[in-house]
């Protein structure tokens, strides 16, 4: 008999809980396996506020359910010109960025945002993430980068990360 724990959010199974699996012993055709739930970092953001700019629907769903356990409140953008708006409306204390969305994409959001003073960090979200990228993206003004598929606990990192550089 094999028993795997899992964290669960909101009554569904966590997609980035990472389990190390380590063969105990083996008895025949049965096999005991142990395993270690990596998710028990658990951050209090609730006193921040976070806007995720993604047109990707599961992503942006993905990204809210990685964010809900941590108390932040969350705003969510479909593209780079709803980002802008809400980002002078919500007043985030933070921004995750899709770079490629439609009508205006995540480096125009960002360049339209530090043209009109907006400080708050901004943390690109991309699967594209060649070194002359991420380069392209620190010099355009991103804080940082974070390569999709997202590790949840590397978001949880950089976002606290950036959120202490204040």
């Amino acid at each position: 008999m094999t028993t795997v724990k899992t964290s669960t959010l909101d009554s569904f199974d966590v997609a980035d809980v990472s389990v190390e699996i380590t063969p105990v012993e083996k008895a025949g055709d049965a096999t005991k396996l142990g395993i270690k739930d990596k998710v028990a970092m658990q951050l209090d953001l609730s006193k921040f506020k976070i806007l995720v700019a993604e047109d990707n629907s599961i992503n942006m769903q993905i990204i809210v359910r990685m964010l809900k356990s941590t108390g932040c409140a969350i705003k969510v953008a479909e593209n780079g010109f709803e980002a802008i708006i809400q980002y002078y409306e919500f007043q985030p204390d933070i921004v995750l960025m899709d770079i490629q969305m439609p009508d205006v994409d995540g480096l125009a959001a960002l360049k339209a945002i530090r043209n009109q003073g907006g400080v708050a960090p901004i943390i690109a979200v991309t699967a594209n993430v060649t070194k002359d990228e991420v380069t392209a993206y620190s010099a355009a003004g991103f804080n940082d980068v974070i390569a999709k598929p997202i590790n949840r606990e590397l978001l949880i990192k950089k976002i606290s990360m950036a959120l202490t550089a204040q």
